[in-house]
């Protein structure tokens, strides 16, 4: 650890990306949001993979020790999986066969990556009625 800077320095140094001289960051990570320098942040989600087999959407719950903001879901192709919800509650919904990842973000810089299969799934359009003559 460093010798000369206070830890309020050492952690500054580190969250700024600064090199000063004596400042030894590499086992400090730095925290915002009244995270802990030293605690370590990973995001968790209530599913690893999600795959899908009949239209039903399905929950996505997302936590982080010492983190209280919140979240933000994308999918990599709206076409095969949508998501809506804020915070740390999202739902996943199937649009079309096919394979799509959700990328998940927290406020201070952390990621993570869920894969999703939507497979055999047949989906009837919306608002379209048939008319029997």
């Amino acid at each position: 650890m460093n010798r000369g800077l206070p830890l309020f320095a050492s952690c500054l140094c580190a969250a700024l990306g600064f090199l000063v001289s004596g400042c030894d960051s590499s086992s400090i990570s730095a925290g915002t949001g009244g995270l802990s320098p030293s605690a370590s942040h990973t995001i968790v989600a209530s599913a690893q993979s999600i795959m899908f087999s009949s239209a039903s959407a399905q929950s996505l719950t997302l936590s982080e020790a010492g983190y209280n903001g919140s979240f933000t879901v994308t999918s990599s192709d709206t076409s095969v999986v949508t998501v809506t919800g804020s915070q740390n509650t999202f739902e996943v919904s199937p649009v079309g066969g096919g394979a799509a990842t959700l990328k998940v973000n927290d406020t201070i810089g952390d990621s993570i990556s869920i894969p999703v299969n939507v497979t055999g799934l047949t989906l009837e359009p919306q608002g379209i009625s048939k008319e029997h003559t």
